[in-house]
């Protein structure tokens, strides 16, 4: 599925959209007639074949599924293309986000109107030399110079434009002067009038964590709970990138990850040691219910980026095995939240965020699957306090240790290949 996805949407034209509907149907019915046909042997070398053609059939169904999500998500975000001007325009619209660069503030707007466009984009973003009081919510106007999003710089190379499609940012550019805040009705739709409230609730949140923190703590404390990095400095960018610390800054599967793990612990534990209620109602879940409500809301708060519903998915698939009385942690339960993922995003096949978490996540899934004591398994004797005490220290920083060095190895060749560089003290600083 995966590969269908990704075969779709890096085609240098867009294939028919009967393609992969036609490639699911076909490989699902040719599928079930190998598995399902009367008469034939189970076993010998007749049976290998029929399994192998039959598994292969699968395949192409599962990559036929992936192309259909491509080209329905294609369709879905789909909005008439800016061909931009060298003059200035007056752009207004109301500010969604401050989105930080290295060169000064991005400003994001819900669009309302664009001189001489008839059909704007819905979302543009302008350089401005400072957002002044245009904080998040806020109508803005501007006169700018706007253009398409760019492609890649060479042949293979990132393509912002592609993200900048599913993202529905049409146009990009650059203010003259200053935007300032005009009045003006809201936006007529229910939902953009709720997404612009959120967005300026959290950036006052931001704000009253940077106040009560001033400095680079509360800075990247802010990133984390809202996901608003405007306020980290370019030196703390840099260090932290050459560290291989920088995906810290962007909410994603090990803050989900934090977050989920201890509000299910912290629950689960409180409550079983409430004996009425450990002795009559499934802790356990109502432990992972709590923490899909907990991170559902933190999803919200945190700017539901890309990257974090990726991750809100994977943890719903992990929490739900649990209200089923399924194994959390699994192939099985990891091939199921890939499944959704591409279903939902199937951009996200190419995008580096996605190959570096599934394989990372897949990495660690061999290794907890390859460590896990056998059901038949003898105990092993239980030993005093003092080397109880040395096993446990030695097996939690010697977890520590191999769960980096394996996630390390994972992600390494895709840090390489996409963006060039290798950070040769990664491991002790994850540590």
């Amino acid at each position: 599925m995966i590969a269908g996805a990704a075969l779709w949407l890096s085609a240098p034209t867009d294939p028919p959209w009967w393609l992969g509907p036609a490639l699911f149907a076909g490989g699902a019915a040719a599928a079930f007639g190998f598995a399902a046909w009367p008469g034939l042997s189970a076993e010998g070398a007749f049976a290998t074949v029929r399994r192998a053609l039959g598994g292969g059939c699968a395949l192409l169904a599962a990559a036929g599924a992936g192309a259909g999500a491509a080209y329905v998500r294609t369709m879905g975000v789909a909005q008439a293309p800016y061909v931009g001007s060298e003059r200035p325009v007056r752009l207004e619209g109301w500010v969604v986000a401050n989105d930080a660069s290295d060169s000064g503030p991005r400003l994001r707007l819900l669009v309302d109107s664009i001189e001489g466009v008839d059909a704007p984009p819905r979302y543009v973003r302008v350089s401005v030399s400072e957002a002044g009081l245009l904080t998040a919510g806020r109508s803005a106007a501007c006169r700018a110079v706007l253009g398409p999003p760019s492609g890649p710089l060479a042949p293979g190379a990132y393509d912002f434009a592609r993200r900048a499609y599913f993202e529905r940012l049409g146009a990009t550019g650059f203010a003259f002067g200053r935007c300032r805040p005009i009045p003006f009705e809201p936006p007529p739709s229910w939902l953009d009038r709720q997404r612009l409230t959120l967005a300026a609730m959290r950036a006052d949140l931001s704000a009253a964590i940077v106040a009560a923190a001033p400095g680079r703590g509360g800075a990247i404390a802010a990133a984390l709970v809202t996901g608003d990095r405007s306020s980290i400095d370019t030196e703390t960018n840099e260090s932290l990138r050459d560290s291989g610390l920088g995906h810290l800054l962007s909410v994603s599967g090990i803050h989900m990850g934090v977050v989920g793990g201890l509000v299910f612990a912290t629950v689960l534990w409180t409550l079983s040691l409430i004996a009425p209620i450990a002795l009559r109602f499934p802790v356990k879940k109502i432990a992972a219910l709590a923490a899909l409500m907990v991170l559902a809301a933190y999803l919200i708060v945190s700017g539901s980026s890309v990257p974090a519903l990726r991750s809100f998915v994977m943890a719903c698939v992990a929490f739900g095995a649990i209200l089923i009385d399924r194994p959390a942690i699994s192939m099985r339960g990891l091939a199921l939240a890939a499944f959704v993922v591409v279903l939902i995003f199937p951009e996200s096949v190419l995008e580096p965020g996605f190959q570096m978490s599934f394989a990372a996540t897949m990495a660690l899934v061999a290794l907890f699957e390859m460590l896990k004591r056998a059901p038949h398994e003898p105990a092993l004797p239980t030993p005093g306090p003092l080397i109880g005490a040395l096993n446990a220290a030695a097996r939690g920083i010697g977890g520590v240790l191999l769960i980096s060095l394996v996630a390390g190895l994972a992600t390494d060749p895709f840090a390489i290949y996409h963006f060039q560089r290798f950070s040769l003290y990664s491991l002790p600083a994850n540590l």
